[in-house]
């Protein structure tokens, strides 16, 4: 009986100085630095083609990676649209291929300026996922936190969200470089 009860009393106290140590307080892979909302005008020498009046929206998102290496990183970006008299969501997943450590990595979509113009010029919301793994290792959404989930809502339209490499802003220096799977969704 005296065993049994200093087993359980080591098996506690090991419990409580396991939950107490680093290990049982990971951090996340990614930490999210800024995200904001962003209106791009494209000024070209063709202006007839492109409605250059209109500006692109363009949602940012800047993190760090934090771990070793990632395989595979997945953003899923849910875009709330919103006119008088209707609501949509738009969505987009990017899929990132080997993410090493480091800080800066900057992941973003685009909304088309028809689209934007058919919706209002403006964004009301934004929620991304980054998934590794198959898991949800951080959320954010913007311009404030959700009180509802929103995205689960209404089933999202597809395709109307881009990556930057079917926009006119493709050559971009301002972008880290990480490799995305070039496929749509």
């Amino acid at each position: 009986m005296k065993r049994k009860f200093l087993f359980l009393l080591f098996l506690s106290l090991s419990m409580v100085f396991y939950s107490n140590t680093s290990y049982a307080k990971k951090k996340s892979p990614i930490k999210i630095r800024k995200k904001e909302i962003v209106s791009k005008k494209f000024s070209s020498a063709i202006k007839k083609s492109i409605p250059g009046s209109i500006p692109w929206g363009e949602i940012r998102i800047i993190f760090d990676s934090r771990i070793k290496y990632i395989d595979e990183l997945t953003i899923k970006y849910y875009v709330l649209m919103r006119t008088k008299t209707n609501i949509d969501i738009l969505y987009k997943e990017i899929t990132y291929l080997d993410v090493f450590p480091g800080k800066g990595y900057i992941s973003s979509v685009f909304v088309h300026p028809s689209t934007m113009k058919k919706y209002g010029n403006k964004i009301e919301a934004v929620h991304c996922e980054f998934w590794i793994g198959g898991k949800i290792f951080a959320v954010t959404d913007f311009p404030k936190k959700a009180k509802i989930k929103w995205w689960d809502k209404k089933p999202p339209k597809k395709g109307y969200l881009f990556s930057k490499y079917f926009t006119p802003f493709a050559i971009d220096a301002e972008y880290s470089v990480l490799l995305e799977k070039i496929e749509e969704k």
